[in-house]
């Protein structure tokens, strides 16, 4: 068992290696948004819930609304996860005989969808990612994305792997193309060792980023265990002519404890 392991460990080595041309510099909680869809894993039973909440908040010169819904789906053929935000701020812009009052500055609308469903019998699956940003007052009206992927579990509820491409436009018809391959391992080596881990590459026109995260639990009992956790993070990007490389490692000890 150790041995296969070791194998599938390699396979997924060599898949942070697989990208290996870049398109433009995106931050961590897009990659994030992306990948922790593809992250979820497809349910033993069905499970839905919907969520809606509100939030007003206010100081001496601004205030800001906020709405935001959710709808999660999910069964042992799909997983579906849709997302509506909506936020307004108004504030006092500007000084002395120029200055405005109650000025809206913000007006966001942010959608997103995204689902894992199995095709062709258990072991494929299609994943879709889309996500339409809009706001008429920002220096960038609307934001559009959408990635669509192919997955394969190799062992059930043990090994996967997906690709997928997308494209993402602005409002001043610039576009990108990008790429995103993941892989996950959930091993339970015996019955006190379990192994989980995750990788992912994520290259666009002017960037490639992949991440590392791997934890090791042995449970004491039935109410402790230890935990290791390992995460490695690389970027390597260019900005203003100029080539970057960002290299992010730690290292976690803990408890676990479960009641």
């Amino acid at each position: 068992m150790l041995k296969k392991v070791h194998h599938l460990f390699l396979a997924k080595i060599i898949l942070l290696f697989f990208a290996n041309s870049a398109f433009a510099i995106e931050s961590k909680s897009y990659r994030e948004a992306i990948v922790s869809a593809l992250n979820r894993k497809f349910a033993t039973k069905q499970r839905q819930y919907v969520a809606l909440n509100g939030n007003m908040s206010s100081d001496y010169n601004s205030h800001n609304y906020q709405l935001a819904f959710r709808y999660f789906y999910q069964n042992p053929q799909l997983l579906a996860d849709v997302n509506f935000d909506y936020e307004k701020n108004f504030a006092d812009v500007g000084s002395g005989k120029k200055k405005q009052y109650n000025v809206k500055t913000k007006e966001q609308h942010d959608f997103k969808f995204n689902s894992k469903s199995k095709i062709f019998g258990n072991n494929y699956y299609v994943a879709i990612y889309q996500r339409t940003l809009q706001d008429y007052l920002a220096t960038n009206p609307y934001d559009l994305r959408l990635d669509v992927g192919l997955g394969y579990i190799f062992l059930p509820d043990l090994f996967e792997l997906d690709l997928s491409f997308g494209k993402r436009k602005l409002a001043n018809n610039k576009q990108q193309n990008e790429i995103v391959s993941s892989a996950r391992i959930q091993h339970k080596i015996s019955d006190s060792v379990a192994f989980n881990s995750r990788a992912f590459v994520f290259s666009n026109s002017n960037s490639l980023d992949y991440e590392l995260r791997n934890s090791l639990s042995y449970k004491l009992n039935n109410s402790f265990s230890l935990e290791a956790r390992h995460n490695l993070e690389k970027r390597a990007y260019f900005e203003n002519n100029k080539k970057y490389n960002y290299v992010s490692r730690s290292l976690n000890f803990g408890f676990i404890y479960n009641f």
